[in-house]
């Protein structure tokens, strides 16, 4: 075998016993691509690379990757920052590589490496620490957080990746700013899916009301009744109107008993 690609959304424990080991067995690989999403002790850098892996694949011609790590901070005294792992790849043959590094307070960290030239369609975990690049051919985005995302933020993520049909947000922490009035506003033209149930109702305004996001094409929302009761005004605001109008299918943490206005304000709804 001279090619291989293997993608996983799912968090796996069985990078090291299972994957590196099938690495170490394809001695004439000369293409490898790599989407994954590890739990490991330590966080994965080049130097990980060159010991456990490329000194078995001596003919491996073009490597492409991005690979998250989450690691627990609980038992370790390894505390790599961005630039400590970005620094291993100094000299590396292959493409450009960039990397992010944040640290939670619950004392979990998460890692991302990731080639320039990777075409991963779906990224969890992913912080503000994210090199300003973009990321064509992602669909699926998962961003958490535990201090504020500004609207500038947003503006970054539509941009950086243009081709986002499902978003979900993790974030409690309250925006800082209010958006001013000359401020771009965010465009996700492909967003058809939308998850802020564990979100500061801060970010429900971000997206609900036309004037900071434009959703077309938005389908599903998730959300938390009294987040979106209170962001709509009790289903009358026009600020929120528009991006709701076209909502098939709304979940939310409570059975709704349906106020006067409610039908009015999701024509589209399946109930």
């Amino acid at each position: 075998m001279t090619e291989f690609s293997l993608t996983s959304h799912a968090i796996t424990d069985g990078y090291d016993d299972q994957i590196v080991r099938l690495l170490r067995r394809m001695i004439n690989l000369k293409n490898l691509a790599l989407y994954l999403n590890t739990r490991r002790r330590v966080f994965i850098d080049r130097i990980h690379f060159d010991r456990m892996i490329f000194h078995r694949i001596s003919q491996l011609n073009s490597f492409t990757f991005h690979i998250s790590t989450t690691m627990s901070t609980y038992d370790t005294n390894q505390f790599l920052s961005a630039n400590d792992i970005q620094n291993t790849f100094n000299d590396w043959k292959y493409s450009l590589v960039h990397c992010s590094v944040y640290y939670f307070a619950n004392q979990l960290a998460v890692s991302h490496i990731y080639s320039t030239t990777a075409k991963r369609t779906c990224i969890p975990f992913v912080t503000k620490r994210f090199h300003r690049i973009p990321f064509q051919f992602v669909t699926d985005l998962k961003l958490y957080g535990t201090y504020s995302f500004e609207h500038h933020f947003f503006e970054w993520i539509a941009r950086t990746f243009p081709l986002l049909k499902y978003f979900t947000l993790h974030n409690l922490t309250p925006q800082e700013n209010e958006r001013e009035n000359d401020k771009q506003i965010s465009s996700y033209l492909h967003l058809i899916k939308l998850d802020l149930m564990n979100t500061h109702i801060d970010y429900a305004l971000q997206f609900l009301c036309h004037t900071n996001t434009y959703v077309p094409n938005l389908h599903t929302l998730m959300i938390q009744y009294e987040q979106l009761r209170t962001v709509t005004n009790n289903f009358t605001s026009d600020l929120t109107r528009n991006n709701c109008r076209q909502v098939k299918q709304l979940l939310t943490n409570e059975l709704i008993e349906y106020p006067k206005d409610f039908d009015l304000y999701f024509p589209c709804l399946k109930k």
